[in-house]
């Protein structure tokens, strides 16, 4: 045998290290980023466990050999080569030198539609009849809940858009009847919602479909939409799937606790609407019953708007007259520092938000 070589002790071992790559995972249901770096090659899922970073999955294990049958994971990367990918299939690869950041949006209107359409098809059921069938007749599991059941509770409550200050919406109880899509588009004018047609193709297997029911337009938050709260879409929705944001629990806890000072203050409005609820004639004045209920429910001080809202509307009228005394007869200096339209009153501002959010949408000129 050949004398085996002998090593010198001194000389450097060169270990080759693997190229990393950033990956920034983008939740489109809040907006956070985390980031990221993993080895070049590393599949999206590893690389989201990595980051703390929940993704569906259903037919994939970290054990096992991807093979993308189920279609929950679906991701989408920026500059991709299709607008959506299935996480558990897709390496971890620098888009191109000039950015050497992956970009992956994850959940989301959309992605979580695709994902809750991918487990509807799986299961061949309804989402909701079918975890219930396994929930009460579970023989395949007695000693605990399964995959798939956790799945569709994740799936349900992540497809829920809370992004609105407002407004919040839960597509699982929307039945695609597009009347808040209508009231949105015919009464307001803003064409922020859209019902899309439901797919003639739903059974055809390794495509997922979205579910026929309201979205935005751009398949974005709400928050990040034209929505100006109007309000309107809550009024026309029949199952509550769309409805005003609801501060009861806030209220009722402030109310319970003994060390804290609950004031309500009120709208002028409030006194005259609010006797209709209760079969009061409309116009009716409510004043002393409503600050009687608001003192028996435990506010210890009401307060009325009303005086503060008689000074507005005087203060925003000698404003008035006093730029249109300006206009007929100031100086050009004056003209500029006092314009028409009086948008640009601060008081007035607060008086009609809205208008101003419609016209910085709509007409940026007018609110610039």
């Amino acid at each position: 045998m050949a004398p085996e070589e002998k090593k010198d002790d001194d000389d450097p071992v060169v270990e080759s290290s693997p190229k990393l790559v950033t990956v920034e995972f983008h939740d489109d249901n809040d907006g956070s980023v985390k980031t990221i770096q993993v080895p070049e090659g590393t599949k999206v899922t590893e690389a989201a466990t990595k980051a703390n970073v929940y993704i569906p999955t259903l037919c994939h294990h970290p054990r096992l050999q991807p093979v993308g049958k189920c279609g929950l994971c679906v991701v989408a990367v920026e500059n991709g080569p299709t607008p959506t990918q299935l996480a558990c299939s897709t390496a971890c690869r620098p888009p191109n030198d000039d950015d050497p950041v992956m970009k992956v949006h994850v959940h989301g209107t959309t992605l979580n539609g695709l994902a809750n359409a991918a487990l509807r098809r799986n299961l061949d059921l309804s989402n909701q009849n079918q975890l219930q069938r396994f929930a009460t007749n579970n023989a395949f599991a007695p000693c605990g809940s399964l995959e798939i059941e956790d799945m569709g509770a994740w799936l349900k409550t992540a497809n829920i858009d809370t992004s609105s200050n407002c407004i919040i919406y839960d597509p699982s109880l929307c039945i695609g009847c597009s009347r808040c899509v209508r009231a949105c588009d015919q009464l307001q004018g803003m064409k922020v919602l859209e019902a899309p047609l439901p797919s003639t193709n739903m059974s055809m297997v390794g495509i997922a479909q979205t579910p026929p029911c309201m979205t935005t337009r751009a398949g974005r938050p709400l928050k990040e939409t034209d929505c100006i709260s109007c309000g309107q879409c809550t009024v026309f929705c029949p199952t509550g799937a769309i409805k005003e944001v609801d501060h009861t629990p806030q209220v009722m806890r402030a109310l319970s606790d003994p060390e804290m000072v609950v004031v309500l203050q009120t709208a002028p409005s409030v006194r005259v609407t609010i006797a209709e609820m209760f079969g009061g004639a409309p116009g009716e004045c409510s004043e002393g019953r409503l600050v009687g209920a608001a003192k028996a429910c435990g506010f210890r001080f009401v307060f009325d708007t009303n005086l503060s809202a008689d000074l507005t509307i005087m203060e925003e009228a000698n404003e008035l007259l006093q730029r249109l005394d300006i206009a007929q007869n100031g100086t050009e200096e004056e003209k500029q520092r006092k314009p028409l339209p009086m948008l640009y009153v601060q008081g007035l501002r607060y008086c009609i938000k809205e208008v101003l959010v419609v016209l910085s949408i709509s007409h940026p000129f007018l609110a610039s």
